[in-house]
C-alpha cells in the first residue's frame, strides 16, 4: 500500500522533552503517532469503507505479484558474443 506523509508543527521544546521520554520506554514519537493515526482512522471511517480499501490493497498486491511471477518464468537471458582477433 503506499504510504503518506503527515506533517504537524509542534513546539520544539516539548517535542525534544516527549522524546526523552519516550526513548526511556524504548519508544519513538513517529511510532506512537503511528498508532494514534490507526486508531483514528479505526475510529473514523466505516467499517464498509475499510474493507473496500483492504480488498482494493489485496489486488494490487495480487496483480504484482502476478507480474513478478510471469518475469521470473520468462527470464531473459544475456547471450555474450565475443569476436576472435586473427
Amino acid at each position: 500500500m503506499k504510504k503518506s506523509t503527515v506533517t504537524v508543527t509542534f513546539d520544539d521544546e516539548q517535542l525534544q522533552a516527549l522524546k526523552m521520554y519516550l526513548s526511556e520506554k524504548n519508544l519513538t514519537v513517529e511510532t506512537e503517532l503511528e498508532e494514534m493515526l490507526q486508531a483514528l482512522y479505526l475510529k473514523s471511517v466505516p467499517l464498509t469503507v475499510r474493507d473496500f480499501i483492504t480488498k482494493k490493497a489485496k489486488n494490487e498486491m495480487e496483480k504484482e505479484n502476478k507480474a513478478t511471477r510471469r518475469m521470473k518464468s520468462n527470464p531473459i537471458t544475456k547471450v555474450n558474443i565475443e569476436q576472435s582477433n586473427e
